[in-house]
Formats: structure tokens, C-alpha cells, sequence
């Protein structure tokens, strides 16, 4: 690919199935992702304690080429000190989880030993300790 502008992300023809990364000339690990949907998104990567990670910016038309590539600069720089935007989006994702919401999943979705669903005195006991706390 050339160097990543708005006028070269547009002129980028869209595979016919999946996606393809073009890559920034001047920037590594600074690139798009266009889809054979039509959707370009621009993307940064790079290796993360030896884990290629890849991470969205944004996409393209939503930020400029520009915008894209200050982000990716400072995305970049992050990872190579060591943070891991994957790490980091699956500790949010966990935080973010209530003691409730895991009780409901565990009720709908737990099996007993036999493949059977949990008795409602048992779903009712974990209903009645939620309570308490």
C-alpha cells in the first residue's frame, strides 16, 4: 500500500469475502480493515509480550485518516509498553459484571450432574442468599 490518507482508504475496492488489511507505508502497525460488506475501519498492531494484538480505531468517515493515525501513534506507544488493549477490554468486561447477573446466568444455564436443569428449591436458595447480601 501507499501512506494512509483519506483519498487512498477511499480508492481501496472491497474484497469479495472476509476482510483484507492494507498497511501504512510509513507508519507500522498502522492500517485499515476493509470488509467485503464495504466497511473500512482503520487499526493499529503490534506484538504485546510476544501476542500480536490488533486493536479498532475507528472507522472510516467517523475520523479522518489523519485523526486515525495520532491515535495509532499513541496506541502504539502503549504497546510497547507493554499494555495489552485485549487484557485490558476483558478486565472492563469482568468489572463490569454484577454478582446478580452471574447468579441469573448460573440458574438458567447450570446443569446437574444428570444433564437436568437446577431444582427451584435450589434456584430459590441462591435467590434467598442474594437477598442476604
Amino acid at each position: 500500500m501507499t501512506k494512509i490518507t483519506n483519498s487512498s482508504v477511499e480508492k481501496i475496492r472491497c474484497p469479495e469475502s472476509g476482510y483484507s488489511l492494507h498497511w501504512d507505508t510509513e507508519l507500522r502497525g498502522f492500517g485499515v480493515r476493509v470488509t467485503a460488506a464495504g466497511a473500512k475501519s482503520y487499526i493499529v498492531q503490534a506484538k504485546v509480550d510476544g501476542k500480536a494484538r490488533r486493536e479498532t480505531l475507528g472507522k472510516h468517515g467517523t475520523i479522518t485518516a489523519n485523526q486515525a493515525r495520532k491515535l495509532a501513534k499513541e496506541k502504539l506507544g502503549k504497546m510497547a509498553q507493554g499494555h495489552d488493549p485485549a487484557a485490558a477490554r476483558k478486565r472492563k468486561r469482568a468489572e463490569s459484571v454484577t454478582l446478580a447477573e452471574v447468579a441469573d446466568d448460573y440458574k438458567t444455564n447450570r446443569r446437574t450432574s444428570a444433564g437436568l436443569p437446577l431444582k427451584a428449591s435450589t434456584r430459590a436458595d441462591i435467590d434467598k442468599h442474594l437477598k442476604a447480601t
